[in-house]
């Protein structure tokens, strides 16, 4: 099982790499014209939120990919996906793209749909693992301002590893950088210190480091995900916020 997991992650970061192939000869369904792709337009940083294996959904994937023009590039692995964030050197040929992390064979992928904004990639790493596909869009350049959190937000919809919870959660953001969580009534020892970076908001507390990806943010809602330790269990947590008002 552990050699399994392993190859999968391997197969995720391979997927991550395929981002490198955007392209700008693509019909609107993300098809390319002729099988050759313009790798610069694959520059940048782009997130993957979602997978499928066997038709059925892959929860906690939340992968961020940096790619280069050098055809070099770094991923890092904010999900349960079991490996670590990795650099990596890739090529393209055609609707393929070939992966070669360091210290690991080469591996080559399929890419079945690009636009400039996504990428759906599909592929097997061997006889023991089925084909995954892997959903791409890319990733927001524009800051987030952090002065928008800030305020009294209640759940709407919660799901941890891909789970939906019927909990009610709170979430108080301060602007001295502290904040408030309370779980279906309770605040003890939810206290907790926050930050924003980019599209990245980490939240600090007993010691504890959670960053989550902030997917939406505006005046009345938030909706971020990410890998969180809750009563000593690490799992991911999706969660759509609306905000309270308050007197």
């Amino acid at each position: 099982m552990k050699n399994m997991m392993t190859k999968l992650g391997v197969l995720a970061l391979a997927s991550m790499f395929v981002l490198s192939i955007a392209t700008s000869s693509c019909d609107p369904e993300g098809k390319p014209d002729n099988n050759e792709f313009d790798i610069t337009l694959a520059n940048g940083t782009w997130q993957c939120d979602t997978a499928s294996m066997n038709g059925e959904l892959i929860y906690g994937v939340n992968l961020r990919l940096t790619l280069n023009s050098n055809l070099t590039g770094e991923m890092v692995n904010n999900g349960y996906l079991p490996f670590y964030g990795t650099s990596f050197t890739y090529a393209i040929s055609g609707n393929t793209i070939t992966i070669t992390p360091p210290n690991d064979p080469t591996h080559t992928f399929t890419i079945e749909k690009l636009t400039a904004n996504t990428l759906q990639f599909s592929g097997s790493l061997d006889n023991d693992i089925p084909a995954a596909t892997f959903y791409f869009h890319k990733a927001t350049s524009n800051p987030i301002d952090e002065q928008l959190l800030i305020g009294h937000w209640a759940s709407t919809r919660m799901l941890y590893d891909g789970e939906e919870a019927n909990e009610s959660v709170l979430l108080d953001f301060y602007e001295d950088h502290t904040g408030l969580g309370t779980f279906d009534g309770v605040t003890e020892n939810n206290d907790f210190t926050w930050s924003m970076n980019g599209d990245r908001l980490t939240i600090i507390p007993r010691g504890d480091t959670n960053v989550v990806t902030v997917h939406e943010l505006s005046t009345t809602t938030l909706h971020f995900s990410g890998m969180v330790e809750l009563d000593h269990n690490e799992m991911r947590m999706e969660g759509w916020f609306a905000r309270m008002m308050t007197d």
